[in-house]
């Protein structure tokens, strides 16, 4: 689960820096990496088949006209050790615009792979390094261009149960879906088309391109691979903003090139924020869709309602209404779906903030925003109820200025001591990390069992077991311009 921004209007935090370790320390081992330039997009993996995840740090050298984009690679040795500098740099092929790792040659080896306008290439691991010349894995075009200074992050080499091999590749209306076949080469085996979203002279998009003086932006929907008909065999699904397009898998373990259903999304109320999740809420092995809409007006107070459709057996959802609508008023809300306790039933998260004047009055006086966390958990009937079993009051700190989450987190991924529950991390606008660890039905105690300031801003975390020793670890990549070449990694000791 993602970590979120955790106020809806547009603040940086003020950031001080505080001694590196107070409180709990002891409760974490920390490990910097350090790199030559600016950060640009990070990968983490196990890449040598040693269960221990090694990470990759792209970042920028030099400035301008001048900078390259460079590839650092840092190795997990036992002990939880990293040195300090990556083991080995090498320059990120130009043509390259999204990264991914896969061990394409199935031998607990992972190739490092790109997309480029001209094909889909690798690097390959020699010995304990990795080749700095690509090597082409098939031609083919591609949609997305490089964005020169920047790398993009994708899994377009999902490793599904069913198939071995599996490359998507993003086109302007649809996905290429390359597999690899009995004579171990490439082949393009599906095309999926959509409608994309598109706007003019607007910054949405992750993907723009300039046409004149006209500004084209691209919204490419996500791409999900589950049982849609509960017939075995994996489905695609790609969610755009207000429609979900169905590709069923025929007989053979193709895909239609239309969409066999075009499911809206979107209600016929004017909501102007809208949230969709996939997840089976109830463990029934069924996936159910979650839409979670929200208005705000300052002077109406804001408005959520979270419309949960349950999974129909063979059909998809049960889409004429919602099992269930959970609203509030006078707050903007975002929503999980967790199972804390390990019950095989998913607790309901949602963070709701007052939104109207009287709020945005007080957080100027005060530099403080308030806001409530609510845990649902799922009753026998299979239902929510509208009243939350766990009621929590939490506060952040911001200041007007410009977009920062850079030192707020809010996750319910982790689980730092290895109970198998998964706890709370909470960053409130300061340098203190404050966690609140799961308890058997009961989700959170009402206070963090432990605080730990550190010198770096803790928000924005990549959450994950770097060491496979059963405790969650954290990875903190600050984007404050001084420490932007920095990752800090802490790993657990609780």
């Amino acid at each position: 689960m993602k970590n979120k921004l955790l106020y809806p209007f547009l603040f940086s935090l003020s950031l001080g820096l505080t001694p590196l370790w107070a409180d709990d320390s002891s409760l974490f081992t920390r490990r910097d990496l350090r790199v030559d330039g600016e950060i640009v997009g990070k990968l983490y993996d196990d890449v040598n088949g040693d269960s221990l995840t090694d990470v990759f740090g792209f970042f920028k050298e030099g400035e301008d006209q001048n900078s390259k984009r460079m590839v650092g690679y840092f190795h997990q040795q036992a002990g939880s050790v990293f040195d300090t500098i990556p083991n080995q740099i090498f320059e990120l092929d130009k043509k390259a615009s999204v990264v991914d790792l896969a061990d394409i040659n199935k031998d607990q080896r992972k190739e490092l792979l790109f997309l480029a306008e001209d094909g889909v290439y690798y690097y390959s691991q020699e010995g304990e390094s990795f080749n700095h010349k690509p090597t082409l894995l098939f031609p083919t075009t591609c949609f997305l261009s490089s964005p020169e200074e920047k790398v993009m992050i994708w899994d377009f080499c999902p490793e599904l149960i069913n198939i071995d091999y599996l490359v998507v590749v993003p086109q302007k209306k649809g996905y290429d879906i390359w597999t690899r076949s009995d004579q171990k080469e490439f082949v393009l085996k599906d095309k999926l088309e959509f409608k994309p979203d598109i706007s003019l002279n607007s910054n949405a998009g992750e993907l723009e391109q300039n046409r004149g003086l006209i500004h084209l932006s691209y919204e490419i929907p996500d791409l999900v691979f589950t049982d849609y008909d509960q017939d075995s065999k994996e489905d695609v699904l790609l969610i755009s903003k207000d429609r979900m397009y169905v590709f069923l898998s025929e007989a053979d373990g193709s895909f239609p090139e239309q969409a066999d259903k075009v499911v809206a999304l979107k209600t016929k109320g004017k909501e102007e924020d809208q949230e969709v999740k996939i997840d089976d809420v109830n463990g029934d092995g069924l996936i159910d869709l979650i839409l979670n809409e929200s208005t705000g007006d300052l002077e109406k107070g804001g408005k959520t309602k979270i419309n949960i459709y349950l999974g129909k057996k063979g059909e998809g959802f049960h889409l004429d209404s919602p099992h269930q609508i959970i609203s509030s008023e006078k707050e903007q809300s975002e929503v999980w779906f967790n199972d804390l306790d390990k019950d095989g039933k998913k607790e309901m998260i949602v963070t709701s903030w007052g939104f109207s004047v009287g709020s945005f009055v007080k957080l100027l006086f005060s530099k403080s925003a308030k806001f409530n966390l609510y845990i649902r958990s799922l009753r026998e009937n299979g239902t929510y109820p509208n009243q939350p079993n766990r009621e929590m009051k939490l506060s952040v700190k911001v200041s007007l200025g410009s977009s920062s989450d850079d030192n707020q987190a809010l996750d319910f991924s982790g689980d730092f001591n290895g109970d198998s529950l998964n706890d709370f991390y909470f960053v409130g606008g300061e340098n203190v990390m404050k966690f609140y660890l799961g308890r058997k039905g009961d989700s959170f105690a009402d206070k963090p069992q432990h605080e730990m300031v550190i010198d770096i801003p803790a928000g924005n975390p990549k959450i994950i077991d770097l060491n496979n020793d059963g405790k969650s670890d954290i990875i903190l990549t600050p984007a404050k311009k001084e420490l932007k070449g920095k990752i800090a990694i802490l790993f657990s000791k609780m």
